[in-house]
């Protein structure tokens, strides 16, 4: 496999101006202290950042916040025309286990200490979208983890209602949320995005990764987040196709580079001046033996007897 290809007709499921955020609030965002981001935070109406919490910058009410709201928009349709999958119980409990696709439930909230672990059994670009069409709640310290999954991994939480999380929960995975987005103290974000059509808040400590994911040996990474392997084609939300090793690559450029032309090493150039001054030198010289020899080809005027 020489790489992950989308089809003539595919956009990206997270838009360029989407991507640009960890978190993404129609509303206001709110983050308590020492709060980390590794992208930006972009909102409506206001942002308030906790004292010594840091992101790759804040925008609020910007021409690119207003073009990645409307990409969240149509990437929210295009999951949810992706149909319902298998349909999960009301709650989820003790340990489960997952492995990729589609998944929904009417309303999904997870008992305090739940562990989910998502295994990908060794794929490459495997995804697991859930469709909520209410509330995703997690109860504290729960768990989700990624396993066993190739390059480009997606993992993405569709709600139509909120989505809170318990103190000290563990999760992965981008959200989507047409309502608000509240996330307790200390919940750790190993690779993810939080995206609000309404409001979204965080708690103190709350730490956010949303690019060049590493979750663990057992996970090859996804270099631009969770839902990049995905793409929207024909309204919904599919994963991206992979070449395979005998389809050609893209064609080169239709026009030939110009070739640079090579400049001296730097030991020479001491060198090239002393020899550029040594045939100034000469040439100096050449003319001034020329001048004397023409002046003495003329026979001098003697001076005339009074």
């Amino acid at each position: 496999m020489l790489g992950a290809v989308a089809p003539v007709s595919a956009i990206p499921l997270v838009g360029a101006e989407l991507a640009k955020f960890s978190v993404l609030a129609g509303g206001y965002a709110v983050y308590g202290a020492g709060a980390r981001f590794s992208n930006e935070v972009g909102a409506v109406s206001y942002i308030t950042p906790g004292a010594d919490s840091k992101s790759a910058g804040d925008r609020v009410n910007t021409a690119g916040v207003t073009a990645a709201l409307s990409e969240l928009a149509t990437a929210q349709q295009a999951l949810t025309n992706m149909g319902a999958g298998t349909v999960l119980g009301a709650t989820m409990a003790g340990q489960v286990s997952l492995a990729p696709g589609v998944y929904s439930a009417s309303a999904l909230t997870t008992a305090a200490g739940t562990v989910l672990t998502l295994d990908g059994g060794g794929a490459d670009n495997p995804f697991w979208v859930f469709n909520i069409p209410t509330y995703l709640v997690t109860g504290a310290s729960t768990k989700i983890e990624l396993v066993n999954a190739g390059a480009n991994a997606s993992v993405v939480w569709n709600t139509g209602g909120y989505f809170t999380t318990g103190a000290g929960t563990s999760f992965i995975g981008t959200v989507m949320s047409s309502a608000y987005i509240s996330q307790g103290a200390d919940t750790l974000f190993h690779c993810g995005n939080l995206f609000s059509a309404s409001y979204v808040s965080m708690g103190a400590g709350s730490h956010l990764t949303s690019t060049n994911c590493l979750r663990n040996v057992n996970w090859a990474g996804s270099e631009f987040g969770l839902g990049a392997g995905l793409d929207i084609v024909d309204g919904a939300a599919s994963a991206r196709r992979a070449r395979s090793v005998d389809e050609p690559a893209a064609a080169p450029p239709a026009y030939e580079p110009v070739a640079a032309v090579p400049m001296p090493e730097p030991g020479t150039i001491p060198m090239l001046l002393l020899g550029l001054g040594l045939i100034g030198v000469l040439g100096m010289s050449r003319k001034a033996a020329l001048r004397r020899s023409t002046n003495n080809s003329f026979p001098r005027k003697t001076a005339e007897p009074v």
